[in-house]
């Protein structure tokens, strides 16, 4: 009573052999990993030029690193001392009249009024640096049709990873003036 099927026997052995390779990263067995073979045409996309600046300061006998990007009508700002991503915060510039607003608003978390009063002292003093050296034009944002005169300034948005003690007057200015020089080179 066995009514087993009986199936044609294949080895795995013979189907190994049979069976040819195809990688996918460097075609079909042309040649080694490395050899640049899978680079034949060109590629279908176009890559996204970074142009990033970069300052190392001494404040207080830390090394604050600070990278600046500028994008269309944003700069995005890291500051920090372990080379790791902190808070986040966007800080808005307006113009009303001959005076400067500024708004700090946190994107992550809980802020200390610390770290707020900072980052709105480093805008302030961000904004004189520029007016003083007559390149406010640099954190404009382009003129809109229909407005009289230019009040929109680009967004920041700040990463900033720093010890409490560092927060002072004199890293404040500091950080701000090298920011300004940063944006100068862009």
């Amino acid at each position: 009573m066995e009514t087993e099927e009986r199936r044609p026997e294949t080895s795995d052995e013979a189907l190994r052999c049979e069976m040819q390779s195809y990688g996918l990263v460097c075609g079909n067995g042309e040649s080694q990993v490395g050899t640049g073979s899978y680079r034949r045409q060109p590629p279908t996309y176009t890559r996204v030029q970074v142009h990033s600046h970069q300052e190392v300061l001494l404040i207080e006998d830390q090394s604050v690193t600070v990278l600046l990007e500028v994008f269309d009508n944003k700069i995005l700002v890291f500051i920090t001392v372990c080379k790791k991503l902190g808070q986040f915060f966007n800080v808005s510039i307006s113009k009303i009249g001959t005076k400067f607003i500024y708004e700090v608003e946190s994107l992550l978390g809980q802020v200390s009024p610390i770290l707020s009063t900072f980052l709105r002292a480093m805008g302030e003093g961000l904004v004189t640096e520029l007016k003083s050296q007559n390149q406010l034009s640099k954190i404009q944002c382009p003129t809109q049709p229909g407005l009289v005169g230019n009040l929109n300034f680009k967004e920041f948005i700040i990463s900033i990873n720093v010890p409490e003690k560092i927060l002072n007057r004199d890293s404040m200015r500091k950080i701000s003036t090298t920011i300004a020089t940063l944006i100068q080179r862009t």
